[in-house]
């Protein structure tokens, strides 16, 4: 038999908020977004990096040897090439 009340205990009938309550209204398609960064967090610039000037400077070079070294001529994975590329 269910308690006065109703089925729940009272913590469980209270009303429930929307989980997207107190966020702003989605962003509608075409409406440009801005990144927000934190207060005093600097804005990375890999190609000022070392690592980024060495693959740059030699990644034909790197792929062309793993193609030569393989048996079948492929060398690395084609994802491995992109994610290089995309660098």
């Amino acid at each position: 038999m269910a308690a006065a009340g109703g089925l729940f205990p009272p913590s469980l009938s209270a009303p429930l908020v929307h989980p997207g309550a107190g966020l702003p209204p989605p962003v509608s398609p075409g409406t440009p977004r801005h990144r927000v960064r934190a207060p005093g967090y600097p804005q990375r610039r890999p190609e000022r990096t070392v690592l980024y000037q060495l693959v740059a400077s030699h990644l034909e070079t790197f792929l062309q040897q793993a193609r030569d070294r393989t048996a079948h001529g492929f060398g690395y994975p084609k994802f491995i090439e992109r994610t290089f590329r995309r660098y």
